[in-house]
């Protein structure tokens, strides 16, 4: 979905900089961590702002979950939710890509 975003439908994957371009574009521009090896992107929001959305084909991590791959340079979680992505931007951002790839837009 990023990278349909980002303008690589191809299944290729697009520079990191066309990535972060992308994301700053849908208004998200802090707290997200980038599997290559997937070409999964993991979104960090404060805790339960999820659990109402409804979209389909996205997967929310909980306060069950784990996920283990800070930047190099991060030594310790997030100090304040103003370090995490802003929750509206994400949902929308998921939505307006999940309603392109349904309609083929």
């Amino acid at each position: 979905m990023v990278h349909a975003y980002a303008g690589r439908a191809d299944g290729e994957a697009p520079s990191r900089a066309a990535v972060e371009r992308a994301l700053a574009g849908a208004g998200i521009t802090t707290a997200v961590i980038a599997d290559p090896a997937r070409h999964w992107y993991y979104a960090l929001i404060p805790p339960g702002t999820a659990a109402g959305w409804t979209i389909r084909g996205i997967e929310r991590l909980g306060r069950n979950h784990f996920l283990g791959v800070p930047a190099p340079q991060r030594v310790a979680p997030p100090d304040s939710y103003s370090t995490l992505c802003d929750p509206g931007a994400v949902h929308e951002l998921i939505r307006a890509q999940r309603t392109a790839a349904e309609t083929g837009w």
